[in-house]
């Protein structure tokens, strides 16, 4: 028996973490990948896809919320979230290497939500749109 085959050596592990990601809207949504705070992953239920909600920052400039108002008014100079659409999310290795990738196909936009002002709180103003995909693909 060769002893070097019995021996278990520990198997190379990295956890994928949640805060490694980047998602890739259309161009024409004219929203900087660094406005986007959090993103809920595709859910499979009963054979039907699941709302996904993306999370913004809105800086004071450029807007997030008055960019994506213009876009869905008709106000921009192009109706940039026109449905359908699609759009990418990538998890991401510590290097910055994808490692996972999501191909979205958006079906209709459910809803914008400019969120919410209060005296009390310090927060960020995080507006959500929230989107119905037809399709989602794991590409790898």
């Amino acid at each position: 028996m060769n002893h070097v085959n019995s021996l278990k050596f520990p198997v190379p592990y990295e956890p994928k973490l949640a805060n490694r990601f980047l998602v890739t809207l259309p161009e024409n949504f004219d929203l900087p990948d660094w406005t986007i705070f959090s993103i809920t992953r595709p859910k499979l239920r009963k054979d039907k896809w699941q709302n996904i909600t993306i999370v913004f920052t809105d800086p004071i400039g450029p807007s997030t919320s008055q960019r994506l108002f213009h876009n869905v008014s008709g106000m921009g100079t192009a109706k940039a979230l026109e449905t359908p659409f699609d759009f990418k999310i990538e998890s991401l290795d510590p290097t910055g290497v994808v490692i996972e990738k999501w191909t979205i196909t958006v079906e209709k936009i459910v809803m914008i939500d400019f969120g919410d002002s209060d005296y009390s709180k310090s927060e960020l103003q995080k507006p959500r749109l929230i989107v119905k995909p037809s399709a989602c693909i794991l590409n790898y």
